[in-house]
């Protein structure tokens, strides 16, 4: 059993001496967003395009347990960065998309890219059913000259640098929208994956991760708009539930409260600053209430998000002459 001394303070009156595989067994799995209703498309694939009126791209940083103190080296609270682009082809019922995910937290990096497809079912009264599939690459490393060996002879404590190790991703998932509701499920671990780094010894290991999705939109008055939501999220073994409402006035400032189930509450705030809902800013901020000790009290993200004209078909340009019609 490999021991060794990890820079993260888990407790603040927590021994320094821990054991790597549990260290890797407890991190966090999945990039945790808080504002999911935003961005969807990270969650389920099926949600590719699923707007059909408009592409869009969006970019996520979020700062989870900002100021987060550790116990030597530097300071590392988790971060994470998700860049996507999602379009409709309206003439052949499909939605594509990509997104590229970087996820640190203390000596480990995940990264994730994938390009996602879903085929769009029209229900009527212009409602759709989706399904989709995603396909891309999941890449996990370990910055080695992050960890203290207790034992400095440990076989382990040879390696320096950086150990990466890339495995394939697979994900899944169906999304059914109205005007005014909308609902989902997806799978976006669809096979568990383990990680050695070539060293025979399991470093970490990734569940199926199940997700459901359920929400809303409702006009209260003539300007003003509310949105609730709730996602449901399931490794197996925890099952874990967020959600909260988003209101919207004029189509140009929203507020947002959310909370998540032994983690945090939330507050949202954003704007859409040209004339239509084009360009979007939002910022959210999470109070940690459960377990203190273990993180720093906020986590800070911010969101951008940019809308842009569909994906036309390509059309056979007719020509006309005074001797031939085509």
């Amino acid at each position: 059993m490999l021991n060794c001394i990890v820079f993260l303070k888990w407790r603040r009156k927590f021994c320094l001496g821990l054991n790597l595989v549990s260290f890797f067994a407890f991190a966090q799995q999945e990039a945790q967003l808080t504002q999911f209703v935003f961005h969807q498309h990270y969650f389920n694939v099926a949600c590719a395009g699923i707007s059909r009126a408009y592409s869009e791209a969006q970019f996520i940083h979020r700062m989870q347990y900002l100021g987060y103190t550790t116990t030597l080296d530097a300071n590392l609270p988790p971060t994470t960065q998700i860049f996507s682009v999602t379009s409709p082809f309206t003439a052949y019922n499909i939605g594509v998309g990509g997104l590229f995910a970087n996820d640190r937290f203390g000596p480990l990096t995940k990264q994730k890219a994938l390009f996602s497809l879903a085929y769009q079912f029209k229900i009527r009264n212009e409602n759709i059913l989706a399904v989709g599939a995603g396909l891309g690459a999941f890449s996990f490393a370990l910055n080695n000259d992050l960890l203290r060996f207790v034992d400095p002879h440990d076989r382990y404590a040879s390696y320096a640098g950086v150990q990466t190790q890339t495995k394939p991703l697979y994900r899944m998932g169906a999304f059914y929208q109205t005007s005014y509701f909308y609902t989902g499920v997806s799978v976006n671990q669809l096979l568990p994956t383990t990680f050695d780094l070539g060293t025979g010894n399991v470093y970490h290991s990734t569940n199926q991760h199940i997700y459901y999705i359920v929400g809303f939109h409702r006009m209260i008055l003539p300007n003003f708009k509310i949105s609730p939501a709730a996602l449901v999220k399931f490794d197996r073994k925890v099952v874990s539930i967020e959600g909260g409402m988003v209101a919207t006035y004029l189509e140009k400032l929203f507020l947002g409260l959310f909370w998540r189930e032994s983690d945090a509450f939330s507050a949202i705030v954003g704007i859409y600053p040209l004339k239509s809902t084009q360009l979007q800013f939002s910022y959210a901020f999470d109070y940690v209430y459960h377990y203190q000790t273990a993180k720093a009290p906020t986590s800070h993200e911010i969101l951008l998000a940019y809308k842009f004209g569909t994906v036309k078909p390509l059309v056979r340009t007719i020509i006309r002459t005074p001797r031939f019609r085509h």
